[in-house]
């Protein structure tokens, strides 16, 4: 079965699954038989991020890892908002701020 590959999103939910996994002393096989897929496809879809990690997948992964897939979600979330304020902080405007009568730049285009 084919699978797309990883999204940045996707990413970011391996890494707390890879996480989980090492505070649980968890390693690829183990995890690989309670998901019911070989250790190949573990790592191709966790650790090397080369294809999406399925909903059923992820259920069964969490549920192995006792974890809450919700809460897994969440954590990869709150990381990739985190990530999105730091880029978005990145391109500040760096202008003088002239606040002249003929300034044409607004308040708003600072941030």
């Amino acid at each position: 079965m084919n699978s797309a590959p990883a999204t940045r999103f996707s990413e970011l939910v391996n890494e707390e699954l890879r996480a989980l996994m090492g505070r649980r002393g968890m390693t690829q096989q183990q995890l690989a038989e309670a998901l019911g897929i070989s250790q190949s496809r573990v790592s191709k879809m966790i650790f090397k991020n080369e294809s999406s990690l399925s909903v059923s997948h992820l259920d069964m992964a969490c549920h192995a890892l006792k974890d809450d897939p919700s809460e897994v979600l969440r954590r990869a979330e709150r990381a990739l908002a985190a990530e999105h304020n730091l880029s978005r902080a990145s391109f500040g405007l760096a202008a003088k701020h002239d606040t002249g009568v003929d300034a044409d730049i607004n308040d708003e285009d600072y941030f």
